[in-house]
């Protein structure tokens, strides 16, 4: 057939017409919302920024009333509220787009959208943890840094794994070492290669610097266990490793913390960690996850789907426990990579204690999880094992396989007695049971969809 122009396709052939401008690229959405959840109180943010809005007042509408999907309904005074992140700043143009079916129109109710500040938001920390990484990522030694408010400037450009929640010591009395009367930051956003935000441990203002060339950058921590218990890393200037202490309540210090997990070479977190003794609420939450956007860090840190020994992993033998267990309420456990090599009863994810807040809420999503279970290994531990009373449980988006024994082992061990269980796109594989939520049905609430569940 012959190629027509046509004021419509003034190209010179249909590869140039269907070929995808410089002007039509560019990123990808910070905040995409289907509402196709149909239940909970939150709404995911699709996007690679997960940034999910709690629901205030608005309820859920089945297809019937919808455009497609499952839609919300907003009665006037109902929202949704999603917190602070790097990723909702408004530098620059952008697009809106929203599908709404008003009722009724007016002068007071036509804000689609909108972004304020507002005083009480909790403070935002940030911590990085690199399996045994103590030695320095990169030193000052040949590239000035200049610190002012809460930028810093880089001379050359860092390596690209430095992203937040590393720690950077300098000498900022420049006397030409490091020793207690220096400081240190910690990066909370990435703007380029040469620049970063950073704040002090408090989440403030860090003290400022011109033209330093005495600094090193390390990550905070070498494993998710010292974290928690405020092992600081032991690379960093003994003068300067004493910024945090375990065990904080975050809640009354207005705090939610970001513990962003590295890669080092191919060296696994080889410590299980019980995160117990925080004392958290709905808005001072702990998030621990791997980072992957541009204002976070120059190359990601996930997974791509399949396991990656040259991605953050916790690896190591616990027979008849977890590598990770929560004991705490409000935690998020995004990106990770968790591999229990014990035979008997091996769990990836536990949970010792009830929840202390009725209101709790843990979501687990986006994790590679697997174990070497095999023989007779009764018991119903498995990958995810949040069976303790009242749990609020969130799991989506995992990959979970190898949790099969000849007679125990499992996928997901949700919620029971009076909890609350929310599975979705989740794939389960080579389990001796793939979903199971404990209790009696009467007390408890297990919303299942879209996950795939094979060889079980």
């Amino acid at each position: 057939a012959t190629w027509i122009s046509t004021e419509f396709n003034n190209q010179d052939s249909p590869s140039t017409f269907l070929s995808i401008g410089k002007e039509q690229q560019g990123p990808g959405p910070v905040l995409y919302l289907p509402f196709d959840e149909g239940f909970g109180t939150t709404a995911h943010d699709e996007s690679s920024s997960h940034n999910d809005a709690t629901i205030s007042g608005a309820t859920w509408q089945d297809e019937s009333m919808c455009k497609a999907g499952k839609c919300l309904q907003f009665d006037g005074d109902d929202y949704l509220e999603i917190d602070d992140n790097n990723t909702l700043d408004i530098d620059n143009d952008l697009t809106i787009e929203a599908w709404v079916k008003p009722t009724t129109t007016n002068k007071t109710n036509q804000t689609i959208i909108s972004k304020q500040e507002t005083t009480d938001e909790p403070t935002k920390i940030y911590r990085s943890v690199g399996p045994s990484a103590t030695t320095a990522i990169t030193t000052g030694s040949s590239n000035e840094m200049t610190i002012s408010g809460t930028t810093a400037t880089f001379a050359s450009s860092l390596p690209t794994n430095v992203g937040v929640g590393d720690a950077i010591q300098y000498d900022d009395d420049n006397d030409g070492d490091i020793d207690t009367n220096d400081s240190i930051a910690f990066i909370s956003g990435r703007i380029s290669g040469k620049e970063f935000r950073v704040q002090s441990a408090d989440g403030g203002t860090p003290t400022g610097v011109s033209a330093d060339t005495d600094w090193s950058l390390f990550r905070a921590y070498t494993s998710l266990a010292n974290w928690e218990s405020g092992t600081e890393n032991t690379g960093i200037d003994g003068d300067l490793n004493t910024f945090d202490a375990g065990n904080r309540d975050i809640a009354t210090n207005n705090e939610q913390w970001n513990i962003a997990c590295y890669a080092n070479g191919t060296t696994a977190d080889s410590t299980a960690v019980t995160i117990d003794g925080w004392t958290t609420d709905a808005e001072s939450y702990i998030r621990i996850y791997t980072p992957t956007e541009f204002d976070e860090v120059g190359v990601t840190q996930r997974h791509s789907g399949v396991w990656d020994a040259n991605k953050y992993h916790i690896e190591l033998t616990a027979s008849y426990n977890a590598l990770i267990y929560l004991d705490e309420d409000y935690i998020k456990i995004i990106g990770l990579q968790i591999n229990n090599t014990a035979n008997d009863r091996p769990t990836a994810i536990g949970q010792n204690n009830t929840p202390t807040d009725n209101d709790n809420k843990f979501e687990i999503a986006h994790n590679i999880m697997r174990s070497s279970m095999s023989g007779s290994t009764f018991g119903n531990r498995g990958a995810i094992h949040m069976s303790q009373d009242y749990t609020e449980l969130f799991v989506w988006n995992n990959i979970l396989y190898d949790f099969a024994g000849t007679d125990g082992g499992m996928g997901i061990y949700g919620a029971r007695w009076s909890g609350e269980s929310y599975i979705f796109n989740n794939t389960i594989y080579n389990c001796y049971i793939g979903l199971w939520s404990g209790g009696d049905d009467s007390w408890r609430k297990s919303v299942i969809k879209n996950n795939i569940i094979q060889n079980v």
